[in-house]
């Protein structure tokens, strides 16, 4: 299943991931290569810009769900849906702009706030769509609505409140490079 490196240490062959493409009738997010195509089947339909529901600045994020990320009831364990949600917010806000804001400016974001409605479990082998929309709330917290959906299906409601904090982990504005992302 991996390789030796030449340190020892085994590295696993995980599939080389492709960027996001967004278009007429299609959105794809980071996929493993390979899966496009499922997807591409799955998601057709309108393009992204019609399907964001209450702001230009919705992101839309695909998550595979492989066999490890469900319980022994077959369906993905709840937990898991908290990191699939912080993927699609780092997706929307960048990685690079977050791993800047953090080594140039001392800043980082936390979660303030978070609440989860289930509605029906995600299961192995499904393809979900994360869809992100932030929402300033106040100079200094940020509200994301993420929702979950298999095809057209809600599955998962969550509302996550976001606060930027300094070096000294004490609260400051959200940055403006942040705040424009965020007001598209």
């Amino acid at each position: 299943h991996g390789r030796a490196r030449g340190d020892g240490r085994i590295r696993s062959r995980q599939p080389r991931r492709r960027p996001a493409r967004c278009g007429p009738g299609l959105c794809l997010s980071p996929l493993t290569a390979g899966q496009g195509t499922a997807f591409a089947a799955a998601r057709a339909g309108p393009t992204c810009e019609n399907r964001s529901v209450s702001s230009p600045t919705t992101g839309h994020f695909a998550v595979q769900i492989y066999y490890e990320d469900t319980d022994h009831s077959g369906v993905v364990y709840h937990a898991n849906y908290l990191k699939y949600l912080e993927r699609a917010r780092e997706h929307l806000l960048g990685s690079h702009e977050l791993v800047r804001l953090l080594k140039e400016e001392g800043i980082g974001f936390v979660v303030y706030k978070c609440e989860m409605t289930f509605k029906e479990g995600a299961v192995f082998g499904d393809i979900l769509d994360i869809r992100s929309t932030p929402k300033i709330e106040s100079p200094f917290r940020v509200v994301f609505h993420q929702d979950v959906y298999r095809g057209d299906k809600l599955l998962v409601q969550g509302l996550v409140h976001m606060v930027a904090v300094g070096a000294d982990k004490k609260l400051v504005q959200l940055p403006a490079s942040v705040r424009a992302r965020m007001e598209g």
